[in-house]
């Protein structure tokens, strides 16, 4: 297989990806389960694994970080950027600490 024919498959794989994601998007999703994504792209004719679509798509702007099996993505056009990646465990440190600070002020009344 020649350079160009691979170069013009990953650009296909690229923009099958950014369509589903894009639709996810406006729909509100903002994370969706590598496997998902992969059979999902089977269907569509993508003869694609776990390991090669993270590959993939871990450079996509779209794409904020993929963690445990997720892939987590923008929901707005004002978060295109790669400069707001968010990390899920420390998003759930956060929204765990908010919560205990909020029942110690609930005994404390």
């Amino acid at each position: 297989m020649r350079y160009a024919e691979l170069f013009e498959l990953n650009s296909e794989v690229d923009s099958k990806v950014i369509d589903l994601l894009s639709i996810l998007s406006s729909e509100g999703v903002d994370s969706i389960p590598l496997e998902s994504l992969v059979k999902e792209l089977k269907t569509m004719g993508v003869d694609a694994d776990n390991e090669a679509l993270f590959d993939e798509i871990s450079n996509l702007p779209i794409v904020n970080n993929i963690k445990d099996g997720m892939v987590y993505f923008n929901t707005s056009s004002l978060d295109a950027s790669n400069l707001n990646k968010v990390d899920p465990e420390k998003a759930d440190k956060t929204v765990t600490n908010m919560a205990k600070k909020q029942v110690k002020k609930e005994l404390n009344k």
